[in-house]
């Protein structure tokens, strides 16, 4: 009894300590669903009211966290059409910014707007069979319909609460 206890204790303090890649601490995160279902206008008027306060650092906006593990994305990718999952994180740079992922490549894309860019992190890369310096994959979305999905850069790897 004594070794079971000690063992559960060894591991749950591994797993309180273990780095997870990305802060965790000081953030606050207000869950507005979609901000398809929210409002853009409304969405602002919270971005504004909370900067605000003077506790407030950074405000970003995006979709999914590593602590919940983000928005389940199934795809088929490749000529043979092998299905993937990922957890995917959307939002814009100072979401990233908050949550402190750390780029390991960055590919400097001049001008993304409009485009479909993804960064992934290094188990992503190993998914789908790519090199680091792969430009582009191809996402397969029926027989007819493919993406065309640029890789803006490589985020070293991160623990995602599943």
């Amino acid at each position: 009894m004594i070794v079971t206890s000690l063992t559960i204790y060894l591991q749950i303090n591994h797993m309180i300590h273990i780095p997870m890649n990305y802060e965790t601490k000081d953030i606050f995160v207000v869950d507005m669903w979609s901000y398809y279902d929210f409002g853009i206008e409304k969405i602002k008027v919270v971005k504004d009211e909370l900067r605000k306060l003077p506790c407030v650092e950074l405000i970003g906006c995006g979709q999914g966290i590593p602590l919940n593990g983000g928005n389940n994305q199934t795809m088929k990718y490749g000529e043979n059409n092998t299905y993937v999952s990922f957890q995917v994180i959307k939002g814009d740079s100072t979401y990233f910014k908050i949550l402190g992922f750390k780029k390991k490549k960055n590919n400097n894309l001049a001008d993304a707007s409009g485009k479909i860019i993804f960064y992934l992190n290094e188990y992503a890369v190993k998914e789908l069979k790519i090199t680091e310096d792969t430009p582009y994959f191809v996402v397969n979305a029926g027989t007819e319909h493919k993406f065309k999905i640029i890789v803006a850069g490589i985020y070293n790897d991160f623990i995602a609460v599943r």
